[in-house]
């Protein structure tokens, strides 16, 4: 499953998203991948995760983080900014359907076995945070250094209400 769904996201970037330009979204393209690699790193050091990846027939739990990181989220900053919309009117409605889009998509890896939550995470908390994850990636396209600021604090106040223990 975590293969097709990394095919699949190629997929429907290579056709609906401007990866012609993608060297216009380069650095917002390292950044949700970076946001991952940060999790990832914080969780495996403390031995505290709140969410992963299950193997499946194909991936390794690590292999399948690795590939949503390397794959799946840079294909989606580069298809969330390429048609991003322009009137702001619509900017509600885009935001709305790509965290349904992706809470969807996560229920349904959980809901199969191919994804795993602990330590009182949720997909509550998964569409929370993609509440949080669309709009940072605009703001780091537009404000890099916002977002930086912005992720290291979200980062503080995750580690402290999940009580994550840091060694």
């Amino acid at each position: 499953m975590h293969l097709a769904l990394n095919i699949f996201t190629i997929i429907v970037t290579w056709k609906w998203s401007d990866w012609r330009n993608w060297q216009k979204y380069h650095t917002t393209l390292l950044f949700l991948p970076m946001m991952s690699l940060v999790y990832n790193f914080l969780a495996a050091s403390s031995g505290y995760f709140l969410w992963h990846a299950k193997p499946d027939l194909l991936f390794s739990k690590t292999v399948a983080e690795l590939t949503y990181t390397a794959i799946l989220l840079p294909c989606t900053v580069l298809l969330f900014l390429s048609n991003y919309p322009s009137k702001p009117v619509k900017v509600l409605l885009y935001f709305i359907k790509y965290i349904v889009i992706y809470s969807c998509v996560e229920a349904l890896l959980y809901v199969t076995g191919r994804f795993e939550y602990h330590n009182s995470w949720s997909i509550w908390h998964s569409a929370f945070f993609y509440c949080l994850m669309f709009p940072s990636i605009i703001i780091h396209h537009k404000k890099p250094l916002l977002a930086y600021i912005i992720f290291i604090l979200i980062t503080f106040f995750g580690i402290w209400y999940f009580k994550v223990p840091m060694k």
